[in-house]
């Protein structure tokens, strides 16, 4: 039998006579002895109570402890690796630093070749410099005397290819201009300068008034002997500049011993005749 059963049947009316009756005690003692047991048996069930809500925390504290203790060896398991980690890098940094100075010691003894390499270099400059000056020096009136013959040749080529200039202009363009163009040129072409309006001069291979169908024009004409599109490029620049300070409409006229394919197109797009050596005296 438990106490709590003990008191069940203390407080039973009949059961506590029967005990009186069995001690021969008076029912105030025994009832205060029964309140006391009563009041014991509370404090013993709260102090158990206690005692259990105790080693609950205390269960409770170990579990959070152990926890802790687990995270505690997970990390310096984790740091003993890091740390490993980190030996491994300085093994290969100090391995790296080693292959750094055995490039630098290769580098500098590579420099101090070259450097030789290039005192050589100087010296042999400085001899074939001194050769130099003197072949220079050798080849000197040889070079005065070809470059006197040069000169005199090409003074020879501009007075013949100015020769052919006024032959071409004044001789075979005039009547070929009439016969393909029914221009008829008055007086002689001859070499002009003309000024544009903002005063500045362009020289012209031939220029002269000429009467055709539509009237009296002005012809400005240039001759070359290899003619491109620039070239008429060129002349539509020139006659567009002093075409505003003259009193009669201009009329472009190129003539060249060799006409790009190009140059016709260009011509033709920008009014100009265009006309090569071979037309001049086959048409």
């Amino acid at each position: 039998m438990t106490a709590d059963d003990l008191l069940h049947l203390l407080r039973d009316q009949h059961v506590a006579g029967e005990v009186k009756k069995l001690l021969g005690v008076p029912d105030e003692p025994v009832v205060a002895a029964l309140h006391e047991l009563q009041e014991g048996h509370t404090r013993l069930q709260h102090a158990l109570q206690q005692l259990a809500e105790g080693q609950q925390q205390l269960v409770l504290a170990q579990a959070r402890t152990e926890q802790r203790v687990e995270q505690l060896a997970d990390a310096q398991a984790r740091t003993e690796q890091r740390v490993e980690q980190l030996a491994d890098a300085q093994a290969r940094t100090e391995q790296r630093v080693e292959q750094l100075a055995d490039a630098q010691a290769r580098t500098e003894q590579r420099v101090e070749q070259l450097a030789q390499a290039q005192t050589r270099t100087e010296q042999r400059m400085q001899q074939g410099f001194g050769e130099l000056r003197e072949a220079i020096r050798e080849m000197g009136s040889q070079h005065q005397q070809d470059f006197a013959l040069l000169r005199s040749e090409m003074g020879n080529l501009g007075r013949s290819f100015g020769s052919w200039v006024e032959d071409t202009v004044t001789v075979d363009l005039p009547p070929w201009l009439e016969r393909k163009h029914g221009l008829v040129v008055r007086g002689e072409l001859a070499t002009a300068l003309l000024v544009d309006a903002a005063g500045r001069e362009h020289e012209f291979d031939g220029s002269a008034e000429a009467d055709g169908s539509s009237g009296r024009v002005l012809l400005l004409c240039e001759a070359k002997a290899r003619v491109h599109e620039r070239d008429v490029q060129k002349l539509v620049s020139k006659r567009d500049a002093v075409a505003p300070t003259l009193d009669l409409p201009v009329q472009a006229v190129l003539v060249g011993q060799w006409l790009h394919p190009r140059s016709g197109p260009a011509s033709a797009e920008a009014h100009v005749i265009l006309v090569s050596t071979r037309q001049l005296r086959r048409d």
